[in-house]
């Protein structure tokens, strides 16, 4: 499962965490934090996810629909 947290800190500063959790376990499988919203958090994320090939047999990835997920370059 795919998700993106909103983290405020500070005087009002805000961080972005995206990662990607098992089902089964809710496991955190891979993770990004990032200052940006850009859909490059989520890509990084993948990236990270990818390192792990052996958790990734017959896996899918189930997200909602935020645009960084429905984004033909993820």
């Amino acid at each position: 499962m795919n998700d993106i947290k909103y983290l405020t800190y500070g005087n009002g500063k805000r961080a972005y965490l995206s990662t990607i959790k098992g089902t089964q376990t809710n496991e955190v499988l891979a993770y990004e934090l990032s200052s940006s919203l850009g859909l490059d958090i989520a890509m990084n994320t993948l990236q990270k996810l990818k390192k792990h090939r052996h958790i990734l047999t017959g896996a899918f990835i189930h997200s909602d629909q935020e645009f960084h997920y429905t984004n033909p370059r993820y």
